[in-house]
């Protein structure tokens, strides 16, 4: 039975409130004294960017900043030139709002908020202008200023007063994944572990080596430590990366051999005994040197192993391919390990070692991008837009301009969800009740107000609380709604408006932009999640085929960035998914170790001989035909399944006579053949004869 959430601040969220109200108060002051035009602005940025974390909050500062200040420029720019043609205008408007959210949706980093932020800033700016098109520069300035204002006020107080730095969240964050982490290796290598629950929590710390992601971006506003070593965090999350699909691959080996009765020697059993148990102890002890004569005794372990199984039969090569990626293992876990310790200790010369590293790694992410999804939110945004302009046209209203403003920001907010409809209705509900709490403000409380104080006090009475629910997680989304809604309701100036009408036409145009957000959303963008994980399905596949057939040498980091990108985002989507859906199972770490093989082979086949060349190639190519078939056809007929075997196995009795079993290319074959989940071959014991059937 769920358990339901309560509301239990911490001193930490009170705190956290107190904070954000008093930089909200702080803004608007100001904003009086300089006799801004609309105060009320100053306010909203508060609570729009307050985060309990100081990285946070002055990260989201910044980039506000500069996407209001490129929305300024865009209004400055378009409406004076357009203003005598409203259809033209509005075009304008809703093009520029859809090419900004597109390229919003396509960086999935925190950047992105640039991009949305110039978007609606013009659908801000724009649409209250066309009575008056003279004023879009002082407009533009105006929020700029008053935008700006706020997120100064916000900034100071959150790196002042009690600050709580984003370094903390993401050192647990790493002991979180380490400690995890360590607890997977032990199961992937254990042939008894539940093989679902296992993949359950590879994909879970795929998700969590996304989410650590998310912060680095944040960490160089920081106050902590770690704001000098962000690149270092962003090194342990690639090398993070590296080590999931090592796991998932041992997994794999450790239950075809387990399968063979036999083939999981004794020996073996107790090198992978030591492995796990020198995982463990990497995570208790600080030692350097006693880790470096460890990695080193267990690789000579390994090497002796190998030289045990040289003879090309199935249960052999499974072994050593089983090697292979055991040194794999013991290289990521203790690049991972060392870099752990340089970030959270003090060992100055074990982070100059790591930080020469981080300078070289791209800072690029190769993310996952959707342009369809993202072409699709953008022509509801040209499309919300038109209609809502329609709407304001047709009725002569004078507030009609606010419909059209707020349809665009609600259909650029929840632009990142599957199905927006159900959150527009809740923000629709609770941006309700924050007009009915508004509507007391003004019938009852305002007309009794008689200064600043009066009024910070009263305003308290609804803002504090809503800070705190923006503070606990459980509550974020509906404190989040009431505490900037209020004071845009209430169009906070620098005089009371003790105007009900003016209120209430204001207000209603807000939920009927809501309504038109909604109802062409619903119609024009809305999927599931299941039709939300097929595609990332199918992008996976397309990657694979462009991969099989790529003329130039593909590098490992953006394809595995790409494809851990897809996985954890499959991970949410595939926890909502119906027990009976095909894609409950899907694996996608089996895609990425295909991928990762194919690349081998592009990486060492020119060393080949023409003939083996060949062959290589022909599988590349039934490797494109089996994804293209996938992609297109959700299967491969058993014909091309049988093909690309046979044509493995061919490849594999080729490169006996030529290559060790040991080489990468014949390791990759392995691979790729386990990846296929065909039945083990027929094999021989001597290089010399024909060792498949």
């Amino acid at each position: 039975m769920t358990q339901r959430a309560t509301f239990c601040p911490t001193v930490q969220q009170v705190v956290f409130s107190l904070k954000t109200f008093s930089a909200a108060m702080l803004a608007y002051y100001i904003a009086l004294r300089f006799d801004l035009p609309r105060p009320f602005w100053a306010v909203v940025t508060v609570y729009v960017v307050a985060h309990p974390l100081t990285g946070v909050t002055t990260s989201k500062a910044h980039y506000r900043l500069i996407g209001t200040i490129i929305g300024g420029i865009a209004t400055v720019i378009l409406v004076p030139l357009l203003v005598t043609s409203p259809i033209l205008l509005t075009l304008a408007i809703g093009c520029w709002i859809g090419l900004c959210l597109f390229f919003s949706l396509l960086d999935s980093t925190p950047r992105s908020y640039v991009f949305m932020l110039a978007g609606y800033t013009l659908a801000i700016t724009g649409f209250m202008l066309t009575a008056t098109p003279e004023d879009s520069f002082l407009y533009a300035v105006s929020r700029v200023e008053e935008i700006g204002l706020g997120l100064v006020c916000s900034a100071v107080i959150n790196r002042v007063v009690f600050p709580l730095p984003a370094g903390d969240v993401v050192l647990r964050q790493i002991n979180a994944w380490m400690t995890d982490a360590t607890r997977l290796t032990m199961d992937s290598l254990d042939v008894h572990s539940n093989a679902q629950n296992t993949l359950k929590d590879r994909q879970k710390l795929a998700a969590d080596v996304r989410e650590l992601g998310q912060f680095i971006s944040h960490l160089s506003y920081d106050t902590s430590k770690l704001s000098n070593l962000a690149d270092l965090v962003r090194l342990l999350q690639w090398r993070m990366t590296r080590l999931l699909p090592s796991l998932s691959t041992l997994h794999d080996r450790m239950m075809a051999l387990q399968s063979d009765q036999g083939c999981l020697s004794k020996e073996l059993e107790e090198l992978i005994g030591q492995v796990v148990n020198w995982i463990k102890w990497t995570g208790e002890t600080t030692a350097l040197q006693s880790d470096v004569s460890t990695t080193r005794q267990l690789r000579q372990a390994i090497a002796t192993i190998e030289q045990q199984h040289g003879q090309e039969n199935w249960c052999d090569l499974l072994t050593l391919n089983l090697c292979q990626h055991l040194r794999l293992l013991i290289k990521s876990w203790s690049d991972c390990s060392s870099l752990h310790k340089a970030i959270i200790g003090n060992e100055q010369q074990m982070r100059f070692k790591w930080q020469r590293s981080a300078r070289l790694l791209n800072r690029a992410r190769h993310q996952h991008r959707d342009y369809g999804m993202a072409f699709l939110s953008a022509i509801t945004v040209v499309i919300s837009t038109s209609v809502a302009t329609l709407f304001w046209i047709a009725s002569g209203w004078q507030d009609g301009a606010g419909v059209a403003m707020l349809a665009a920001i609600f259909c650029c907010l929840f632009a990142t969800l599957d199905d927006p409809v159900p959150l527009i209705r809740r923000f629709a509900l609770f941006t309700a009740v924050s007009i009915a709490i508004a509507a007391c403000y003004q019938v009852a409380i305002f007309p009794r107000i008689d200064g600043f104080m009066s009024l910070s006090a009263a305003l308290g009475l609804s803002l504090i609380p809503a800070g705190l629910l923006v503070a606990m997680p459980a509550f974020s989304v509906i404190g989040a709604i009431v505490s900037v809604n209020i004071p845009m309701a209430l169009n906070l100036q620098n005089h009371l408006n003790a105007d009900f009408a003016t209120f209430a036409n204001m207000n209603i145009a807000t939920l009927i932009g809501f309504a038109i957000a909604g109802v062409t959303t619903a119609i024009v963008r809305s999927i599931g999640a299941e039709t939300s994980a097929r595609r990332l399905l199918m992008n996976s596949w397309h990657d694979l085929e462009k991969l099989a057939t790529t003329r130039r040498l593909e590098l490992i980091r953006p394809f595995s960035q790409r494809q851990m990108d897809r996985l954890a985002l499959m991970v949410p989507r595939l926890a909502v998914l119906p027990p009976d859906s095909s894609l409950a199972a899907s694996d996608f770490f089996r895609d990425l170790r295909m991928g990762l093989n194919m690349i081998e082979l592009h990486k060492h086949k020119k060393r080949l001989s023409p003939d083996l060349q060949r062959s290589i190639d022909e599988i590349l190519m039934c490797l494109a035909t089996h994804y293209q078939s996938k992609r297109r056809q959700g299967h491969t007929s058993p014909e091309e399944e049988d093909r690309l075997v046979r044509q493995l196995d061919q490849t594999l009795a080729e490169s006996f006579s030529v290559l060790s079993t040991r080489s990468r290319i014949v390791q990759a074959l392995i691979g790729l053949r386990r990846g296929l989940d065909a039945l083990p071959p027929t094999c021989s014991k001597t290089p010399t004869e024909e060792v498949y059937s």
